[in-house]
């Protein structure tokens, strides 16, 4: 019996439950990230609880708060901000869920539901957590059968699939508030249909009632779409949906002054004036789009 209360101390002490866990109190499930790992959580939903819910907090060590996932039966939640994913067609409303949370070096959290890709956030300044604790809701008492981290660093990557004319996309929601940062990233597309439609990274604004900075990918080229603005950026000199990685980076300095890199070369600029508080990731109609190695940077406000 000793030894067995041992094995169950030393697996709380590691941040991973060997029997399982009823939250009915705040639990500090990982208290050392390390250099990143995964979470894994397997559970249930109580069927008493019709709307119940649960906090995934990431803090830094003194246990200060950089960002809160909170999960439902039907989409996520991420603070600050309140960016909303909804989940897929097939996951929402399922009573049972596995939800794996990859954290990586760089302070990105990787969130994939029932084996399907939800969402990305990356903290702000990229600072990575080193802290994760478990929030239930109110009187809402989720039951996980599983809760563990494993310590190893996850694949820094985004997946977007969109099979149908119906869109479908990923949010990969940048914990800042800022007019001047800088976005890296590699990304890889490839076309699913004969016509497919386009993929895009969308800057969402901080301010209420202001449309996204787009940048629309089609097989030959693509654009800017500001609101009613719009303006055509390059020509691709060999196709992006070749299905090899590409090096992609946007940098938004001096108020309102964009520029894009594609394989480091300039591939046009324009200009935007917002405040961006998100970046999202999206694929439509006959697309598959993936992205890695992605950090958002904010800038001085010379840009430099």
């Amino acid at each position: 019996m000793k030894r067995f209360l041992s094995l169950i101390l030393a697996a709380l002490a590691s941040g991973g439950f060997a029997a399982e866990l009823t939250l009915n109190a705040q639990k500090n499930v990982v208290p050392d990230t390390g250099s990143g790992g995964t979470l894994r959580l397997e559970g249930k939903f109580a069927p008493q609880d019709i709307a119940s819910w649960f906090f995934v907090d990431f803090t830094d060590a003194s246990g200060k708060s950089l960002g809160k996932f909170r999960f439902d039966r039907r989409q996520l939640l991420i603070q600050p901000g309140w960016q909303t994913a909804g989940y897929p067609a097939e996951t929402a409303g399922e009573k049972f869920f596995r939800l794996t949370l990859g954290l990586s070096p760089n302070g990105t959290v990787f969130a994939v539901l029932n084996d399907r890709p939800l969402a990305s956030y990356a903290f702000a300044g990229n600072i990575l957590p080193k802290k994760i604790f478990l929030i239930p809701f109110g009187g809402f008492v989720p039951v996980f059968q599983k809760a563990e981290w494993d310590g190893k660093v996850p694949a820094q990557r985004i997946l977007v699939r969109a099979e149908r004319s119906r869109s479908s996309g990923v949010s990969a929601v940048a914990g800042m508030k800022t007019d001047s940062f800088e976005l890296k990233c590699k990304f890889r597309a490839e076309p699913l249909t004969d016509k497919p439609g386009h993929f895009n990274f969308r800057f969402i604004s901080a301010e209420k009632g202001v449309p996204p900075v787009q940048l629309i990918f089609w097989e030959k080229g693509f654009q800017m779409i500001f609101g009613k603005s719009s303006k055509w950026l390059f020509n691709f000199k060999t196709p992006v949906s070749d299905g090899k990685w590409h090096d992609f980076k946007v940098r938004h300095t001096g108020g309102d002054f964009w520029e894009v890199h594609l394989d480091g070369l300039s591939a046009g600029s324009f200009e935007a004036d917002t405040v961006i508080s998100g970046i999202a990731f999206g694929a439509y109609s006959g697309w598959l789009f993936e992205a890695e190695d992605i950090t958002v940077v904010p800038l001085a406000e010379d840009g430099e």
